[in-house]
């Protein structure tokens, strides 16, 4: 997604399933998120993708109006401060916030 765009790769998944008139649900997988960032999780990712990339993976998928979004893989009992759950919280308040 890096070498392509990250933008650029969502759109065109977008497009593969059907485009913007086709019913899709996002799945976001939190151990898709850097393991520096996001280390709650049984499967983290060394090179995985930071808070701006997540936010614009979702805020482009969000425009082709998907029928819902669930969020997965979090573990509370890796997360003892709190402040993975903070970040994805954080993730949620700016990708839905009016602008």
């Amino acid at each position: 997604m890096r070498q392509q765009g990250v933008r650029s790769s969502v759109e065109a998944a977008i497009e593969h399933i059907g485009g913007y008139s086709q019913p899709f649900l996002i799945h976001l997988d939190v151990d898709a998120l850097d393991n520096a960032i996001m280390p709650a999780v049984d499967s983290p990712q060394n090179d995985g993708f930071s808070k701006e990339e997540i936010l614009t993976i979702l805020k482009t998928a969000l425009m082709a109006n998907p029928v819902g979004m669930q969020i997965t893989i979090y573990d509370p009992d890796k997360d003892p401060d709190r402040k993975a759950g903070s970040l994805l919280v954080d993730i949620m308040r700016e990708l839905f916030a009016k602008t």
